[in-house]
């Protein structure tokens, strides 16, 4: 009797160990989740299971951190890799993937973790130049800035600035924005006053896949434009001298010149017009950039640029000629700021006095 019954055990079906063939994305980082897609077989005995709604017969770990599973397939598991409180050391963790009654399969240094959290370093710095708030503008009208994102990459993107409720305005405080894989977000980034910028921070490994937008709105005339769209600015696109051209001077036009410093701190530039077809400039002034809150040292990653704006069209501008050109310079470095920041980024906004519709004028 015991022989047949040992027989009976032998002739038993032995179910095989899941099988893992490949992990997408096989990286992620600390700061924000990553939905991970764990591709191979035998996960399941042949139905989807939600892992939210009923018990989980499938464990998955990235070394010492367990995951949290959402959906499982005989063939996949959908998983999300939650932020971690430290890199694990040498970053590459052994990936297990447990089935219940089936055992466990293990992909030494399966996954990488990057450190992309607090640090500048690990971020692409931009600046927004417009930001959320509804700002009176002339005639009645009512600006406001669009900010959107999208998300084309497989992790959960976490961009850091300035997003807060409505209320009073407060000292830099980092915010975090989470933009799901494939997802598109609008948030409100305020700006440090009624249309001064605010500066953006994407994880690096991220700057090419999250997209951006940001677009100004006169929301008393919201049935004839759609706005105009404004440059969201990198880094390498500023520097010590910004040239921009055929700006008009018709009396039917209103421009301003907008001037922002890559720095916290206070600065000054100087600006000259010239007329197209004169060689000595027809004005030359200085504009000093003021920042929006004292400076903190200790703050690696500051929310706010140092901002400045001026009316363009004087009566002797105008008079010079139906267009002008207008070069803004950094004058002069900060010696509060090492190392010096011979970086300013500016831009023209010409406005239709009749219609309020907006065109920009960029280096």
């Amino acid at each position: 009797m015991l022989r047949l019954a040992i027989l009976l055990l032998l002739a038993l079906p032995t179910l095989a160990a899941p099988v893992v063939d490949r992990i997408a994305p096989s990286y992620g980082f600390r700061f924000g989740a990553t939905n991970v897609v764990i591709h191979g077989s035998g996960f399941t005995s042949g139905r989807t299971i939600f892992c939210h709604q009923e018990p989980c017969p499938v464990q998955v770990s990235f070394g010492p951190y367990e995951a949290q599973e959402r959906i499982v397939t005989p063939t996949e598991i959908h998983v999300t890799v939650a932020p971690l409180e430290v890199v694990p050391d040498g970053r590459n963790v052994d990936v297990r993937v447990t089935v219940n009654g089936q055992g466990e399969t293990v992909i030494a240094h399966g996954f990488s973790f990057y450190d992309a959290s607090e640090g500048r370093e690990n971020y692409e710095q931009y600046l927004v130049p417009i930001t959320g708030e509804t700002i009176a503008g002339a005639n009645g009208s009512q600006w406001r800035g669009e900010l959107t994102f999208f998300n084309g990459s497989a992790h959960n993107a976490v961009l850091i600035g300035k997003f807060a409720p409505p209320g009073v305005l407060t000292p830099p405080i980092p915010d975090a924005e989470t933009v799901a894989p494939r997802g598109t977000s609008k948030p409100i980034l305020y700006g440090s006053g009624a249309t001064a910028g605010a500066f953006l921070y994407v994880p690096k490994p991220l700057a090419g896949d999250v997209r951006k937008s940001l677009r100004i709105r006169d929301l008393s005339r919201n049935a004839n434009s759609w706005g105009t769209e404004i440059p969201i600015v990198r880094i390498d696109e500023v520097g010590t001298t910004m040239t921009l051209i055929d700006i008009p001077t018709d009396p039917q036009y209103r421009a301003t010149l907008r001037i922002y410093h890559w720095s916290a701190y206070p600065g000054v530039a100087r600006v000259t017009i010239y007329a197209p077809d004169r060689a000595e400039p027809v004005s030359q002034f200085d504009v000093e950039s003021h920042a929006p809150f004292p400076p903190q040292p200790e703050v690696d990653m500051p929310f706010y640029p140092s901002y400045s704006q001026v009316d363009l069209l004087t009566p002797a501008v105008r008079a010079a000629g139906p267009s002008i050109r207008v070069e803004v310079y950094n004058y002069g470095d900060n010696p509060r700021v090492s190392p010096p920041f011979p970086a300013i980024w500016a831009f023209v906004s010409v406005t239709n006095n009749e219609t309020q519709q907006v065109t920009v004028m960029t280096p």
